[in-house]
């Protein structure tokens, strides 16, 4: 089992669905969430629950490993200043999901 954070989730999913070139409100409304969800996500603001990530990687055609690891090739200092607005919004806590391999 392998134990990815959020913020791995939320900046994967942001790569993987501007490569499909989707805005968060289409990805969501297509995976029938509600309008607002990804950009949530996305900003951290929520989780990512089993369901919400079935129908995401569905419509994205990609599996959970593949948003956790969309991010490793990005500009690593995008990567550091994303984390930390987003941590600075969550007062550091990070919550992670289960990733079984």
């Amino acid at each position: 089992m392998l134990m990815i954070s959020n913020f791995q989730i939320s900046l994967g999913l942001q790569v993987l669905r501007e490569r499909s070139k989707m805005s968060p409100q289409d990805l969501a409304i297509t995976a029938g969430l509600p309008p607002d969800e990804v950009s949530r996500i996305e900003a951290g603001e929520i989780g990512l629950d089993y369901l919400t990530a079935a129908r995401l990687t569905q419509v994205l055609r990609v599996g959970l490993a593949e948003i956790a690891t969309a991010a490793h090739a990005l500009d690593p200092k995008m990567v550091r200043d994303r984390y930390e607005q987003m941590s600075a919004r969550s007062h550091g806590s990070q919550g992670q999901i289960a990733l079984f391999t």
